[in-house]
Order: C-alpha cells, then sequence, then structure tokens
C-alpha cells in the first residue's frame, strides 16, 4: 500500500543536497546539517554515487574511507544511515 506522504505529518523530510561524503570535509558538512536540523531517526543518502565527491567506487581506499565516515555520522548524530547504491544491469 502506498501512504501518501501528507499522512507521515512530517515525520519525512526531503533535502536535494548532495556531499563528498569519501572526504572528511563532506562528511563532517553533512554531520553539522544533521545536528543542525536535528532530531533525525534515518539518513538516506541516495545514492551513493551521487555523493562519492572525487572519489573512485571501485577503490576499495575509497570505498572504505566513505563507509567509515556513514559510521562516524550514525554514531555521532546518533541515527541510522543508509546509503543506497544501483548495480549495473550487465
Amino acid at each position: 500500500n502506498n501512504i501518501p506522504l501528507s499522512d507521515l505529518g512530517g515525520k519525512l523530510v526531503l533535502y536535494g543536497l548532495q556531499y563528498d561524503l569519501v572526504s572528511v570535509a563532506g562528511a563532517a558538512k553533512l554531520k553539522k546539517d544533521i545536528q543542525v536540523k536535528g532530531g533525525f531517526s534515518l539518513v538516506v543518502v541516495d545514492t551513493a554515487a551521487m555523493n562519492f565527491g572525487e572519489g573512485n567506487e571501485n577503490d576499495n581506499a575509497d570505498v572504505a574511507r566513505f563507509l567509515n565516515n556513514l559510521k562516524q555520522i550514525a554514531e555521532e548524530c546518533d541515527c541510522h544511515v543508509l546509503a543506497i547504491h544501483h548495480t549495473g544491469h550487465a
């Protein structure tokens, strides 16, 4: 069943922002934005590729930085972080 956004009563907030979550500075900006807006239980990064900045999704070191930054955001902002990734159709 589909739930109309109006039925969520302000429990869902959508922001069309992009961050370089591979970098410490980009992750710090997202943490600050979450803390300023406050009270989120779940932060969805949609898509991971759009928030990967200059990083390379095929480089293990960049992926590790990205995931470590998401983990730090979750811990410091007391929320869950979900990153959406689309795989190829080959």
